[in-house]
């Protein structure tokens, strides 16, 4: 598992993004859709001692993020799961200009209402 991203060429010179940024990114991304954006309703950050889990990883020169959420039940989690995606793949585009990139929505966990607010 590489660490680093790599973009360029040796003629003008290598740029190297670690993992990290990627997962940073993407940690951003969740916590601020889950948390005052448009999927409060529908996910929440952290319950209990379960918390929404984003992994960043870089394999064979595409960079994956895998992200687990906890889900509300009654709520559209398909439509939350792919604009959780869709935003993650965006930012992660806009700041970066990498399109080697797979987003992984799955759901962790799904809880009552009344418990998650």
């Amino acid at each position: 598992m590489n660490t680093y991203f790599y973009v360029g060429n040796d003629e003008r010179g290598k740029l190297g993004i670690s993992v990290f940024v990627f997962q940073q990114i993407a940690e951003d991304t969740v916590k601020s859709l889950v948390n005052e954006g448009e999927l409060k309703y529908s996910v929440v950050y952290q319950f209990g001692n379960k918390s929404t889990k984003v992994k960043a990883t870089i394999e064979k020169g595409i960079v994956h993020v895998d992200i687990s959420i906890i889900g509300i039940r009654g709520s559209d989690l398909q439509t939350s799961c792919s604009m959780l995606q869709k935003a993650v793949y965006e930012n992660i585009y806009d700041i970066t200009e990498i399109s080697a990139l797979k987003v992984n929505v799955s759901v962790l966990s799904i809880i009552d209402k009344d418990e998650g607010k």
